[in-house]
């Protein structure tokens, strides 16, 4: 079974979905030789030896590049089937048996928090490519819900497969740790966000609730942790507002060797987000033994399980309460940091990558008959 995966222009990263791309490669229980890419010429190559890249111009974005992708769809003609885990979209089918991997429907039920690009090439090009797909994963039961009620996919044509945090991510040595507080100067306690920096994450909640919790415990910071995206002024102004800037640091993208040790040295990780197809930071932290708050929405509660903090996005005070019972209550600090370890458990890319093969293996059996 030859199968090509479609990575485009994605390069390899420690969130989003160069992270899935690279673990799903890394962890399909097939022969490397029957294994091929299909990426963009600026795109990162995973050291995979099969490569498939289409001509298209260097400057090309997504909906440029699976234009000239779909019409130089020949040269996959040997593969059995075609997986595309990226939000590349083809104006039509590319092989006879496609998967599509859909890992939120934010362009459609929050508009306002993606740019305008990305709103013009869904609106063009989603609507037909889970049409056409012979398979849709969904990375959680949200994700599925939203195709099926916003798009009427029959719920027998979508397989939910969650994702999972990398083995990386684990309790560490105190002198691993240290190493990493001495880099960053991070030896107050502190709570960590990771993550863009952009309106959907609901960062300015967390900073009132931040505000708030310091009337109760002065002897903490808050750590921002991640690449600016857009429309990210409100998140600085807040700051300024609310004359926390000795309080709040921002450390902008952290290199994939010092993120686990990062997650490690906080006292509790927050992430308040409207939404998120599946919400993987929360689960890294729970894999390092971190205890997590995080919002009671979309997918996100199926990822941090019944016992988990979650709360309202819109709840500045019941963030502001769970900070502070987090990082003043001993007692309940370590249950939730046995209880996140104890529920990560629950995910591995090993299982993403064996039950994602076996979806490919059910859309080709399935074409032959």
């Amino acid at each position: 079974m030859k199968i090509g995966i479609t990575t485009s222009g994605h390069q390899k990263s420690s969130t989003g979905i160069g992270n899935y791309i690279y673990n799903l490669i890394e962890n399909l229980p097939i022969q490397p030789n029957d294994l091929y890419i299909i990426r963009h010429p600026l795109g990162y190559d995973y050291n995979i030896p099969n490569q498939i890249v289409p001509w298209a111009p260097k400057f090309s974005n997504a909906m440029l590049w699976s234009w000239f992708t779909y019409i130089q769809k020949n040269m996959f003609k040997d593969l059995d089937i075609i997986h595309t885990p990226t939000l590349c979209l083809f104006p039509k089918k590319p092989h006879e048996n496609y998967i599509l991997t859909v890992n939120d429907v934010i362009f459609k039920l929050f508009p306002e928090h993606c740019t305008h690009e990305v709103i013009q090439y869904t609106n063009l090009f989603f609507k037909r490519n889970i049409a056409f797909a012979d398979k849709i994963i969904a990375i959680s039961n949200t994700t599925k819900q939203d195709l099926i009620d916003i798009y009427k996919i029959p719920e027998s044509k979508i397989e939910v497969i969650y994702l999972a945090a990398s083995e990386k991510f684990k309790p560490l040595k105190e002198k691993e740790i240290f190493q990493i507080k001495e880099k960053y100067n991070l030896f107050k306690p502190f709570v960590l966000y990771v993550g863009t920096i952009e309106p959907r994450k609901n960062i300015p909640t967390l900073l009132h609730a931040f505000s708030k919790c310091l009337k109760k415990v002065r002897d903490v910071e808050l750590i921002l942790a991640g690449g600016l995206g857009w429309n990210y002024d409100e998140v600085f102004n807040t700051v300024k507002i609310l004359n926390i800037s000795d309080k709040v640091r921002f450390l902008g993208y952290i290199p994939d060797e010092d993120l686990p040790a990062i997650y490690n040295a906080a006292k509790v990780f927050v992430f308040p987000s409207y939404y998120e197809g599946f919400g993987l930071p929360p689960l890294e932290a729970m894999q390092c033994g971190t205890p997590v708050i995080t919002s009671n929405v979309s997918s996100l509660p199926e990822v941090v399980g019944k016992d988990g903090m979650m709360i309202d996005p819109s709840d500045e005070n019941g963030f502001c309460r769970m900070l502070i019972k987090i990082l003043t209550d001993d007692e309940y600090y370590q249950y939730q940091k046995e209880y996140g370890k104890e529920r990560s458990k629950l995910f591995s890319w090993k299982k993403t990558a064996e039950k994602t093969y076996t979806t490919y293996k059910d859309v080709i059996e399935k074409s032959r008959t």
